[in-house]
């Protein structure tokens, strides 16, 4: 589990989730080393956060049984600003996830939780 998350600036409510208004700090440790030239927020970062965020902001219980299309599309930096889109399909126990900021689409994917 990664210790810091991105600043929350907003938080909406849609239908079967929420979208996140979220800053990513210049100075979030998880880019330190990652990479010398250009700092980049590592995938397995964004998907902790997908999943510490689910947690907090949905109430989501049950634990990680795996996850597909996973699509790192563009680079995540620190001090940029991005909208996570979180929507929880019960039926399914799966999570999807969404990294934008405006038409560009940073990440996006599927995250399966197992019952508790």
């Amino acid at each position: 589990m990664i210790n810091q998350l991105p600043t929350v600036i907003s938080c909406d409510e849609v239908d079967g989730g929420v979208v996140l208004a979220l800053a990513i700090d210049m100075d979030i440790p998880c880019v330190q080393g990652h990479f010398p030239d250009i700092s980049v927020v590592p995938g397995v970062a964004q998907v902790d956060w997908v999943m510490q965020l689910a947690r907090r902001q949905l109430a989501l219980q049950g634990r990680f049984a795996g996850m597909d299309a996973i699509k790192f599309q563009q680079l995540l930096r620190p001090g940029m600003h991005c909208q996570l889109t979180l929507e929880w399909l019960e039926a399914k126990r799966q999570l999807r996830f969404r990294y934008v900021d405006g038409d560009a689409v940073f990440s996006s994917g599927r995250i399966h939780l197992a019952a508790s």
